[in-house]
C-alpha cells in the first residue's frame, strides 16, 4: 500500500472511531470522558504495522500469531479486531471501496479507542510502529555494508 494510501486508510479510521465512539455516543458518560480525556490530551493517535508481528512473550495470550506473508495483513486484522472485541474496546473498521490497487471490501485499518493507553496496549503493545521494521533493517543493512568496508582496508 502506497503511502498516501495508507494515510488515507489511517484517516479514515480515525475519524470512524471518534464519530462511532465519541459523537454518537453522547449519552454514554463514562465514554463521554473517555472522548473528551483524549481530546484534551491532544488526540493521541500511533500508526502500528502488523506485517511480520511477533509472537507473544513472557506467557502472554494473543490471538494472532507471526506474520510474514504477504496478503495476510487482513488476517492479522481480524485476529486484532478479535481481541480488541475481547477487551471491550471500542474500535472502527476501514474495508477499501475497490477504486485503486486494494480489491473492494479489503479489511486495510482499524482504530482501536478513544481509551485508556494501557487497555489498548494490552492488545497492541506487541506490535511494531508503523515504518520502523523497514528503518531497523536498513540500519542493519547499512552496519554490514560498513563491517565489509572496514575489513577490506576501506576504513582509514
Amino acid at each position: 500500500m502506497s503511502a498516501g494510501k495508507l494515510a488515507a486508510q489511517v484517516a479514515h479510521a480515525a475519524i470512524g472511531a471518534f464519530r462511532n465512539h465519541c459523537l454518537d455516543q453522547s449519552t454514554n458518560p463514562e465514554q463521554n470522558a473517555v472522548c473528551q480525556r483524549w481530546l484534551a490530551e491532544g488526540e493521541k493517535i500511533v500508526v502500528l504495522s502488523t506485517f511480520k508481528r511477533p509472537p507473544p512473550q513472557n506467557g502472554s495470550v494473543s490471538m494472532a500469531g507471526p506474520s510474514t506473508d504477504r496478503g495476510s495483513g487482513a488476517r492479522m486484522l481480524e485476529a486484532i479486531i478479535a481481541e480488541a472485541r475481547a477487551f471491550g474496546l471500542p474500535l472502527a473498521q476501514v474495508r477499501d471501496a475497490g477504486h485503486t490497487a486494494i480489491r473492494a471490501h479489503t479489511l486495510t485499518c482499524v482504530a482501536i479507542g478513544p481509551a485508556a493507553s494501557g487497555r489498548i496496549d494490552a492488545v497492541t503493545g506487541d506490535l511494531h510502529l508503523y515504518g520502523s521494521e523497514k528503518r531497523q533493517a536498513g540500519e542493519r543493512q547499512a552496519s554490514r555494508r560498513n563491517r565489509r568496508h572496514h575489513r577490506r582496508g576501506g576504513g582509514r
